[in-house]
């Protein structure tokens, strides 16, 4: 008894072999776990570029078929002169959303009606077009 008891005051922590186990052991399950990981953030990345597009898409289509309301004879058409029916301004401020601009934002509507024919939106280097909500 009094031989264990020696033994186990001498030994104090772990052996090389034993701390290189742990590390394989990690470096393996993190050669597993980061390549998963980076799907899924590339899934979140697509799913929000396509809510921020779905957000754009109902702030222009209300904006236009208020616009559309007013005077059906008017040609819909989206930017920052005062000439237009829509400005970003007001795209940004009913859908919450940032950075709409001419060069993140396309808007093409149909020639007899204020329905959205097409729309792109950009962001983060993702573009989203709608219809279809498919991503590039």
């Amino acid at each position: 008894m009094k031989k264990l008891k020696e033994m186990k005051k001498n030994k104090k922590g772990f052996t090389l072999v034993e701390v290189i186990v742990v590390l394989v052991i990690l470096a393996i399950m993190a050669a597993v776990l980061i390549p998963s990981l980076v799907g899924y953030i590339d899934m979140a990345n697509e799913n929000t570029i396509i809510s921020e597009t779905r957000n754009i898409t109902t702030a222009v289509q209300t904006l236009a078929s208020e616009a559309y309301a007013k005077d059906s004879d008017a040609t819909i058409t989206i930017g920052d002169d005062d000439t237009y029916t829509i400005t970003y301004d007001e795209i940004m401020e009913l859908c919450e959303i940032d950075g709409i601009d001419s060069t993140t934002l396309s808007v093409t509507f149909e020639t007899d009606s204020a329905k959205i024919e097409s729309l792109e939106w950009t962001n983060d280097g993702k573009t989203c077009t709608y219809p279809g909500y498919e991503v590039n």
